[in-house]
Parts: C-alpha cells; structure tokens; sequence
C-alpha cells in the first residue's frame, strides 16, 4: 500500500521456503528486501488490515500459521494451531485479532485471540456436499482460499480442492454449498466494488456470479487456456478482472489475460511472465486502485499503474513467489509537528501507524490506520483542551500518548513504534 504522502510502499511476498517484505521509498523506483523469515514448507497465503498496518498472518501448508507484528520483518509461528495443515488464513477488515484458518481435511478453524487459541467451525464439516469432497493420491480436500464480503463480515467464502464452494452468512457458524462451478477450486475473489460479483479460478476455467454465488456462469471467452491459478478484479469496478490460466496442473504452456468487461471478453497480456514463468500472484493496492501487482513463480514482480493495462518490471527480483502469496501491505508513516521553545511549529517524520500534529493553540492527535484495535477496546481521535502555553500543550500530548501506549500493548491488538526516544521535545513546566 501507499502512504499517504504517495511514496512508501510495500509488498509481503512468500517464497517456497520463506516469507519476507520488501519495501520502497521512492515511490516503487528502487526497491530493498528485507529479512526473511525460514519456512519449513512453502507460503501458502498471507493476509494484512489496513486497520493494524504492523500485523499480518501466513498459512504455510504444513509448517502451519505464522503471524507478524512488525510489518512483516519478523514472523512468529503459532504453535497452538490445532492442525497439520494451513492452507489458507483470512483476516477481519477491522478486528486483527480475528482470524480464520482453512485446512486439511477441509476444516476451518478460528481464532479471537491472535492465534493463541482456536475454535473449529464445526458447521464447515457438517455440510451436507462434505462427503463428496476429495483429492487425488494419497491427499485429502482442502480449504484452498478463504474470503469475506467486503460490505458483510459475517459472509465468508471457502474454496475447496477439491469439493466446490460452500459460504457463511453468520460468520463462520454455518455453511451452504454453491452450486454450478467446476469442483476444482483454487481461488475466490468477491469483487470490492460490487459485492455481489463473485469470481473463481478452477481447474475447469473462470467462473463468475452476480447473486453472491447462488448461480455461475463460465466465462472463458478469448481464453486459450483453461487451467485457472489466479483471478482477481479492481478494487473499485468489479469489470476490470485479471486472471492467469496454464494447459495444466503443472503450469504449462501459462497465459496472463486482462479483461474490461466483466470477464465477457478476455485480452491476452503478453509483457508479463513467460512461456515457462506462470503468473502465480496478482494484488490490487487498496491507496491506489490503478496499480496493481503480479508475481511470476520464477520470482519476477511487475506493477502496473493503469489497471493493468501496461506492466513494467519492478527493480528486485525474488528466489521464487508461492501461489497466492504476496500481498500489498500498509506502509504508513508518523508526522510530528511540535511547538519549539519559540512557539513555532516544526515536523519530522518516522515509521510508525499514526499522524500526530500539535498546533497552539489546540492539541489533536489523529489516527488514520488505528481506528479499532480489538473487539474490547476501540479510541475515536481524541482532542485535548485548549491549554494556555506550549510548554503545557507538550505535557498534555506526552501524557495522552502515554496512555493510548499502554492502552495498545494491554490489548495486544496493534504494535505501535515506540517514538517517544526518538522525539526531542521541550521538558513539561513543573506544576
């Protein structure tokens, strides 16, 4: 994501034996890579807020869940997760504590807690369509992606491999069966700008709805292949659609095509991967719904600012990038402006997940990514009292950001960057 100031950005990005972030601070000329995190088995799928910029979680197949709390430099296994499979994790929009797990056998498991402890949703298994449910060889079904509503939290969507897509209208308690799709799901994307566009990539090709997935339509015009890994519209018109197709399970033959039409008509995309370097990972960045993201299997990643339209080559290149796994993560920053001894405003800024301005003679302290932290604790801005010298203003912010500090470390719902030690500021009047 983009800060506000147009320049930071950030991408996670799971690999086949690790996950790490890689950042830019000039806005996607040069890129860095920062350290990665070993993974016993390859990334599986990694999930990010807006509403807690530092936290993020990573289904890894058999090495199980990680979750970060510094956005994305360190990862953290969990080691409570109750099964031996994660093949997919979603996250709430607003509550990053709230996290649901797909598995295998296809199981969903839920955590309110951050992932030190887990419920299953035992409705998912109690599904009717459930005993159907298989996969090839000596493997089991499999919750292959998760995802929730954009305009219901309580909707959730869980693409099995293989068993079709079954969804939740109450949060997890309960689950139907969608019918009319191919069986073989890979992936699931519920289309921001139109909540009731459903797309799916399947073994059998791309598949689209229009009523929450009550009814499908195949939607492979102008496509030469069929094999559908990745699919995934604009953030802000569910028309503008991506998808990246193969011959085959083993990636052959790969394709990436664009579509401005609601997938009634599919273009092909030929500067992006190669005949033998499939498109593996598509993402959208919420700051900014003309750029989007595209990861190649080979570890190539490519930006577009035209919705897709044309692609360039971004300045890194990776090992390799797992199927689904990279995202675009917040890279927000903290602006301070404090009153000097002279009474004159002055600014600096930091990495941290708030924007904090001191004026005389008013004091505010806003938040623009912080706005909920958890289910039990929540803060609106808060703005302190006209106070009659700069030197009690300074006071006053110290000891309101004290206590919001302390309030975030007691919740354990976001990570804020301690700036106090880096901030000089004037020593408060005594009183």
């Amino acid at each position: 994501m983009t800060d506000s100031g147009g320049r930071n950005r950030k991408l996670l990005v799971g690999m086949h034996d690790g996950v790490c972030a890689i950042r830019s601070s000039d806005g996607g000329k040069t890129w860095g890579q920062g350290s990665v995190t070993p993974l016993a088995h390859a990334a599986a799928r990694l999930t990010v807020s807006p509403a807690a910029p530092q936290w993020g979680y990573l289904a890894a197949y058999e090495a199980g869940v990680y979750r970060t709390e510094d956005g994305g430099e360190s990862w953290r296994s969990l080691e409570t997760y109750p099964s031996a499979y994660a093949h997919s994790v979603l996250m709430h929009p607003t509550n990053p504590q709230e996290i649901y797990v797909g598995s295998e056998p296809a199981a969903v498991f839920r955590s309110q807690d951050g992932g030190e402890t887990w419920e299953e949703c035992t409705g998912f298994r109690a599904v009717p369509e459930s005993s159907g449910w298989s996969f090839h060889g000596t493997r089991l079904s499999h919750v292959r992606d998760l995802r929730m509503a954009p305009n219901d939290e309580e909707h959730l969507y869980a693409g099995i491999e293989v068993g079709g897509v079954v969804h939740s209208r109450d949060g997890g308690a309960s689950w139907q069966q969608l019918h009319g799709t191919d069986d073989d799901i890979h992936l699931v994307n519920v289309a921001s700008g139109s909540p009731s566009r459903v797309y799916i990539a399947t073994a059998g090709g791309p598949y689209r709805s229009d009523d929450e997935g009550e009814s499908w339509e195949l939607v492979d015009n102008g496509l030469q292949r069929h094999y559908t890994l990745h699919i995934s519209a604009a953030p802000d018109d569910a028309d503008v659609v991506l998808v990246s197709v193969s011959s085959n399970a083993g990636r052959q033959n790969p394709q990436f095509y664009r579509s401005s039409n609601g997938a009634a008509k599919w273009h092909l995309i030929e500067s992006v991967g190669s005949d033998d370097d499939m498109v593996v990972a598509i993402d959208w960045d919420p700051a900014d719904p003309h750029r989007v993201y595209a990861g190649t299997e080979g570890g190539s990643i490519f930006r577009s600012e035209d919705r897709g339209e044309s692609w360039e080559p971004i300045a890194i290149r990776m090992p390799a990038i797992a199927v689904s796994a990279m995202v675009v993560a917040p890279a927000c920053s903290i602006l301070i402006s404090r009153v000097s001894s002279s009474g004159a405003n002055s600014t600096m800024t930091t990495s941290s997940a708030m924007t904090i301005s001191t004026r005389a003679p008013k004091v505010s302290i806003s938040f623009d990514a912080v706005s909920r932290w958890s289910s039990r604790y929540s803060t609106k801005s808060p703005r302190l009292s006209t106070v009659s010298s700069a030197s009690d203003q300074v006071r006053k912010t110290t000891t309101a950001m004290r206590t919001i500090h302390r309030a975030a470390r007691r919740t354990m719902a976001v990570r804020l960057v301690s700036f106090m030690s880096e901030v000089s500021l004037p020593a408060p009047a005594r009183r």
